[in-house]
């Protein structure tokens, strides 16, 4: 399993339009769920597009470390 220091995970903007960056995954794989929890995306990008996506709430789970980002 990966190590992440999530004090230092920052997601942002958030809430966001489209894209959101990513600062202290390290690298480490980052699965983005519905909020039924479907899992949407898989990546161990520091960006991520929610363009595509319609609005709403998703969950972000990078290690062990699950954060909430907003799409407007």
């Amino acid at each position: 399993m990966e190590t992440v220091d999530a004090p230092k995970l920052r997601i942002y903007p958030n809430p966001t339009a489209n894209e959101v960056y990513i600062n202290g995954a390290n690298g480490a794989e980052v699965m983005v769920y519905s909020q039924i929890g479907k899992l949407l995306h898989r990546t161990r990008e520091s960006r991520i597009d929610f363009s595509g996506y319609p609005n709403g709430v998703y969950l972000l789970r990078i290690g062990a470390e699950t954060l909430k980002v907003v799409k407007k």
